[in-house]
């Protein structure tokens, strides 16, 4: 019975993990900021690849930069889309207006090179969980331990602790940064003029959630390494009735040869006895 609850635990930690690092992978809410006030509420979240506004009602009850013209619209903007036009330039340098500054701030923080480490690291991190998914059942499944299970304890300790580096990696060069553009720094200077059913740019579940999932890669480390111990130590009985299974065959088979051999000497003996009987005297 604790073999089997050992086996399932280990398949929902990894199952779960895969579902949660995927989740915090695609979702556009790292970060955000909402409002509400019954006749009209909006929401805006920036995630690691892309960017959203949501909003309903009144158009006064907007989220918006100053700049911003129009209101802004119900949308989902990956950066890779936005990035197409950015040259990287000087951005204090543009003289198309203000507005283009700003946003010209706001895109080299989502085309910057630190963003797309952070990217590489996360689809890095969600592929692993795949794979330790799968390493988990393959254990499970096959009922002796091998050399390459030893492997999988580093392989979830790596992923943990790549993780960890995302969330800090993005609250240092994506976060702060972000709230230090003039863009940004806008709006959130606005919601906090008028934070009345509002809540401003704060970090939101995401990035707790993959803090969480780096710390369930520990949890699961000491699982697995039960589960490989449980393995061996079933290993060593089977190995131990196997090897009593041959000694009894030995020893039977060793039985019936000294048998056999304490037959073959006394059926010699026999014969021999019979012979000198009837051997004429001399």
């Amino acid at each position: 019975m604790k073999a089997y609850i050992l086996d399932g635990t280990c398949i929902f930690f990894a199952a779960s993990l895969v579902v949660l690092v995927w989740y915090c992978m695609v979702s556009a809410d790292w970060m955000g900021q909402r409002g509400d006030i019954g006749t009209a509420r909006y929401s805006q979240g920036i995630g690691l690849w892309a960017n959203y506004t949501e909003r309903q009602g009144d158009a006064w009850f907007d989220p918006g930069n100053s700049f911003w013209l129009p209101i802004q619209q119900t949308s989902i903007e990956f950066f890779q889309g936005q990035c197409v036009s950015y040259q990287y330039p000087d951005c204090s340098l543009l003289g198309s207006g203000e507005y283009q500054k700003q946003l010209c701030q706001v895109l080299a923080v989502y085309c910057g090179t630190p963003l797309l480490i952070i990217q590489m690291m996360m689809a890095l991190a969600a592929g692993l969980s795949v794979a330790i998914l799968f390493w988990v059942i393959a254990m499970v499944v096959y009922p002796h331990k091998t050399s390459m299970e030893d492997y999988i304890i580093y392989f979830c300790v790596f992923t943990g602790i790549l993780l960890m580096l995302v969330v800090g990696g993005w609250y240092m060069f994506v976060f702060t940064k972000v709230l230090k553009t003039t863009f940004y720094l806008d709006e959130l200077s606005r919601c906090k003029g008028n934070s009345q059913n509002r809540s401003c740019w704060a970090i939101h579940m995401a990035p707790y959630a993959t803090l969480v999932a780096a710390g369930l890669y520990c949890v699961l480390t000491v699982a697995l390494s039960a589960l490989m111990s449980l393995k061996a130590a079933r290993y060593k009985i089977v190995v131990q009735e196997h090897c009593r299974k041959v000694l009894a065959k030995t020893d039977a088979r060793a039985v019936r040869a000294s048998q056999a051999s304490t037959v073959r000497a006394s059926e010699d003996s026999i014969r021999d006895t019979i012979r000198d009987s009837m051997a004429p005297a001399s």
